[in-house]
Protein backbone atom coordinates (compact mmCIF):
# COMPACT_ATOMS: atom_id res chain seq x y z
CA UNK A 1 0.00 0.00 0.00
CA UNK A 2 2.89 2.12 0.85
CA UNK A 3 3.81 1.99 -3.03
CA UNK A 4 0.74 2.09 -4.35
CA UNK A 5 -2.65 -0.13 -4.62
CA UNK A 6 -1.42 -3.83 -4.81
CA UNK A 7 -3.29 -4.33 -7.87
CA UNK A 8 -2.45 -1.66 -9.98
CA UNK A 9 -0.52 -3.34 -13.02
CA UNK A 10 3.21 -3.14 -13.91
CA UNK A 11 4.92 -2.51 -17.22
CA UNK A 12 8.11 -4.51 -18.21
CA UNK A 13 9.69 -6.32 -21.03
CA UNK A 14 7.79 -9.55 -21.39
CA UNK A 15 11.37 -11.08 -20.30
CA UNK A 16 10.86 -9.95 -16.81
CA UNK A 17 7.34 -8.89 -16.62
CA UNK A 18 6.34 -12.84 -16.10
CA UNK A 19 8.53 -12.69 -13.11
CA UNK A 20 7.15 -9.79 -11.51
CA UNK A 21 4.14 -11.10 -9.84
CA UNK A 22 6.19 -14.21 -8.34
CA UNK A 23 8.47 -12.07 -7.02
CA UNK A 24 5.96 -8.92 -5.71
CA UNK A 25 2.52 -10.30 -5.78
CA UNK A 26 1.67 -7.33 -8.53
CA UNK A 27 -0.15 -7.30 -11.76
CA UNK A 28 1.59 -7.02 -14.81
CA UNK A 29 0.17 -6.41 -18.61
CA UNK A 30 1.08 -9.38 -19.65
CA UNK A 31 2.43 -12.15 -17.69
CA UNK A 32 2.79 -15.78 -17.84
CA UNK A 33 1.86 -17.27 -21.38
CA UNK A 34 -1.10 -19.79 -19.69
CA UNK A 35 -2.43 -17.28 -18.07
CA UNK A 36 -2.37 -13.97 -20.11
CA UNK A 37 -5.17 -13.26 -22.56
CA UNK A 38 -3.89 -12.19 -25.79
CA UNK A 39 -0.55 -12.28 -24.73
CA UNK A 40 0.85 -12.14 -27.99
CA UNK A 41 -0.76 -8.95 -28.92
CA UNK A 42 0.48 -7.62 -25.80
CA UNK A 43 4.03 -8.81 -25.95
CA UNK A 44 4.00 -6.70 -29.25
CA UNK A 45 2.52 -3.47 -27.19
CA UNK A 46 4.78 -3.94 -24.81
CA UNK A 47 7.40 -3.63 -27.59
CA UNK A 48 6.27 -1.25 -29.07
CA UNK A 49 5.77 1.10 -25.85
CA UNK A 50 9.67 0.64 -25.29
CA UNK A 51 10.83 1.68 -28.74
CA UNK A 52 8.62 4.62 -29.19
CA UNK A 53 9.05 8.37 -28.71
CA UNK A 54 5.99 9.24 -28.86
CA UNK A 55 4.49 10.47 -25.75
CA UNK A 56 1.08 10.75 -26.53
CA UNK A 57 1.45 7.08 -28.16
CA UNK A 58 3.19 5.62 -25.03
CA UNK A 59 0.58 7.58 -22.60
CA UNK A 60 -2.26 5.44 -24.59
CA UNK A 61 -0.95 2.24 -24.11
CA UNK A 62 -0.56 2.98 -20.05
CA UNK A 63 -4.07 4.69 -19.88
CA UNK A 64 -5.64 1.51 -21.84
CA UNK A 65 -4.17 -1.26 -19.35
CA UNK A 66 -4.34 1.54 -16.55
CA UNK A 67 -0.94 0.95 -16.01
CA UNK A 68 0.70 2.73 -12.71
CA UNK A 69 4.66 1.38 -12.85
CA UNK A 70 7.12 1.03 -15.46
CA UNK A 71 9.75 -1.41 -14.75
CA UNK A 72 12.60 -1.34 -17.59
CA UNK A 73 16.27 -1.45 -18.04
CA UNK A 74 18.10 1.09 -17.07
CA UNK A 75 19.38 2.18 -20.63
CA UNK A 76 16.00 2.93 -21.49
CA UNK A 77 14.97 6.71 -21.56
CA UNK A 78 11.16 7.43 -21.35
CA UNK A 79 9.93 10.21 -23.87
CA UNK A 80 9.96 13.34 -23.06
CA UNK A 81 6.37 14.81 -21.57
CA UNK A 82 5.47 11.13 -21.24
CA UNK A 83 4.69 11.67 -17.81
CA UNK A 84 6.56 9.02 -15.85
CA UNK A 85 8.50 9.97 -12.77
CA UNK A 86 11.77 7.80 -11.97
CA UNK A 87 11.16 6.41 -8.73
CA UNK A 88 14.20 3.85 -8.15
CA UNK A 89 17.21 2.48 -9.90
CA UNK A 90 19.34 -0.04 -8.97
CA UNK A 91 21.78 -0.30 -12.10
CA UNK A 92 20.03 -2.98 -14.11
CA UNK A 93 16.36 -1.42 -13.87
CA UNK A 94 14.60 1.65 -13.16
CA UNK A 95 11.22 1.85 -11.47
CA UNK A 96 9.25 5.00 -13.18
CA UNK A 97 5.38 5.62 -11.73
CA UNK A 98 2.89 7.36 -13.72
CA UNK A 99 2.25 11.00 -12.33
Amino acid sequence: EKNGKPETPVMAPYEISTMIPAFTGRRVMAGHAMFTKDVAAKKALISSFFATRDPAYAQRILSSYTIGWVLADVVWTPPQDSRLVRRFGNGSYTLYSRQ
